[in-house]
């Protein structure tokens, strides 16, 4: 069911974002009216556009596809504040398409866990904890964030 879902969302996620940057790579006239009441210039569709196409890209392609969708949450941040205090209109859609580009990203990612069941990687933490007299979860990445969050290695993502 979960990969269904991610299939459903990616595909969706993918064709309204090639969609939507075709058109604006495409100078329809309805987008350059809406970048020209934005106000900071042509290039800017250009841009928003390229990034709508290559998000929507690498969506579709399993390995790059939680980069992907992190980008394209990125795009639809400022598309929502752009319809909020800019052009005004309904971001309705803007705010599906983030909630659906952070899905994908939370559907890829958040499932990341160690596993405790491979035994050689049991016995490298035990080697490297028994060499250093430190737990590895401190070493690892860093250890600690800021001093509050433990970091912890993921040994293996399940999709």
């Amino acid at each position: 069911m979960r990969r269904i879902l991610l299939w459903v969302l990616t595909l969706f996620v993918a064709g309204m974002f090639l969609l939507a940057g075709a058109m604006k790579l495409s100078a329809q006239p309805m987008m350059v009216a809406m970048f020209g009441q934005i106000g900071v210039g042509q290039w800017f569709r250009a841009l928003t556009g390229t990034l709508e196409v290559v998000g929507a890209l690498l969506v579709l392609v399993p390995a790059t596809a939680a980069a992907g969708a992190l980008l394209l949450a990125v795009v639809m941040i400022g598309a929502i504040v752009t319809h909020l205090f800019i052009i005004g209109g309904s971001p309705l859609m803007p705010i599906v398409l983030l909630a659906s580009s952070i899905a994908i990203a939370y559907l890829l990612t958040g499932s990341c866990r160690i596993t405790t069941s491979d035994r050689s990687f049991r016995s490298h933490l035990q080697l490297q904890t028994d060499r250093r007299q430190t737990p590895v979860s401190d070493r690892v990445c860093g250890g600690r964030l800021f001093g509050l969050l433990r970091v912890r290695p993921c040994a293996t993502m399940v999709v």
